[in-house]
């Protein structure tokens, strides 16, 4: 698992910021969705800095942006 920064997945950080924000967690069905989520936003919390130098797992940016094409469908 390679460990990047957001602005290396987004062009725009604020972007991942706003995605993870928007995902209401009680929606989700799968338990490990709902902790992935809800870490991010800890970690948003904890750790954002506005120029996206906060660390994402490349399996979290993957899931992430499934359960965001999962909540679009």
């Amino acid at each position: 698992m390679e460990r990047m920064t957001v602005k290396e997945y987004y062009d725009n950080p604020q972007q991942f910021k706003d995605e993870v924000l928007s995902i209401n967690v009680r929606k989700l069905t799968e338990i490990s969705d709902k902790d992935l989520i809800k870490k991010l936003k800890r970690w948003i919390k904890e750790y954002w800095k506005d120029d996206g130098s906060m660390f994402l797992y490349e399996s979290q940016y993957a899931r992430l942006q499934n359960i965001l094409k999962d909540k679009i469908d």
